[in-house]
């Protein structure tokens, strides 16, 4: 933890990364409130995770991701209605992160199939999403 600090203190790591390391979500915060609570966490791949992702979204909301013909993806990591936090934005983790997405579509029996993705600049999402995403 002491070496986290440090690299934070000089700028070589963000104070975010720190925090999803240390970061357990249980208990009432895996899911929404109200009467009818549903699933809100969907994906996490762990706090001993070399590269943490963490995806949050409904039943209701995947439905609309896998109907919508777009999607938007920026560099806060919000693919059109479902959230992330990701620890690293590398290809493999934007791979991680998209299996999660589409994996858990499919177990309900969603099938996305967006005609456009818009993204930033970062070739690493742009890859994944050409190598997963195919038409």
């Amino acid at each position: 933890m002491k070496t986290l600090i440090r690299h934070v203190q000089k700028g070589q790591a963000s104070p975010v990364t720190a925090s999803l390391v240390a970061l357990a979500i249980e208990g009432e915060w895996v899911q929404t409130s109200g009467p009818k609570p549903e699933l809100f966490l969907i994906y996490d791949n762990g706090q001993e995770s070399y590269s943490r992702i963490i995806v949050f979204t409904s039943p209701p909301v995947l439905h609309t991701l896998s109907t919508a013909d777009t999607w938007f993806m920026d560099g806060f990591t919000t693919v059109d209605v479902a959230y992330t936090l990701l620890q690293r934005k590398t290809h493999d983790t934007y791979e991680e992160l998209l299996h999660a997405l589409l994996d858990k579509c499919s177990s309900k029996e969603l099938y996305p199939n967006p005609g456009t993705i818009l993204v930033d600049f970062d070739q690493a999402v742009i890859s994944a999403i050409g190598k997963n995403l195919e038409q």
